[in-house]
């Protein structure tokens, strides 16, 4: 399910997302490629989940509690304008 996905605008699709799908934590940035690996989160325990993206480095990073699990990177020559 979700966990947390914000709209682009007044649109249906979101400028970025983070959700856990089949025993994977998935997370991306605005019609690009999404960051996924497996992860099994334990009941009853609270998370720190972030997602990142510099458009400098065109790299988004995904953290769980501040530690890195992942990174992506991906130019989104689509944008002339901050993308979330």
């Amino acid at each position: 399910g979700v966990v947390l996905a914000k709209p682009d605008g007044t649109a249906t699709g979101n400028s970025y997302a983070i959700w856990y799908q089949s025993g994977q934590l998935r997370a991306g940035v605005r019609l690009g490629p999404s960051l996924s690996f497996p992860w099994t989160p334990t009941l009853d325990q609270w998370y720190h989940i972030a997602l990142t993206y510099s458009a400098t480095s065109t790299i988004q990073r995904l953290y769980i509690d501040g530690e890195r699990y992942g990174h992506l990177k991906h130019r989104f020559a689509h944008c002339n304008r901050l993308c979330f």
